[in-house]
């Protein structure tokens, strides 16, 4: 589909949400990690978390992730910050500090739960 002369990808975050819960159920994964700001992830995140995955969400500095999306993940940080493994070629550099969320929307903890 095309918008304002840019291509637009429809049902993405559908099929995201769709593939975390599905995959989650299915004990395909450990840990999901989400790249988005999006409140919409929520009730995936929880389902996931609800049948015991640990779910880390990452997103941009300059968006503003919604509150909801943060207080159900159980871990948060924007992507500025060394939390990832940067590969170029063969070599991958890992950050020396230890990751950190940004604070907590009010209400909810940056601790990461148990």
């Amino acid at each position: 589909m095309r918008r304002s002369g840019g291509l637009v990808e429809k049902g993405v975050d559908v099929r995201l949400a769709t593939d975390m819960v599905t995959n989650g159920f299915k004990n395909l994964y450990d840990v999901a990690i989400l790249i988005s700001g999006d409140a919409d992830f929520s009730h995936a995140i929880q389902a996931v978390k609800d049948v015991g995955k640990h779910v880390e969400v990452a997103y941009p500095l300059k968006a503003k992730p919604a509150p909801d999306l943060l207080r159900v993940a159980d871990v948060y940080t924007d992507l500025v910050q060394p939390t990832y493994i940067k590969i170029i070629g063969a070599t991958a550099t890992v950050p020396r500090t230890p990751p950190t969320s940004p604070p907590p929307p009010s209400g909810a903890s940056a601790v990461p739960r148990p």
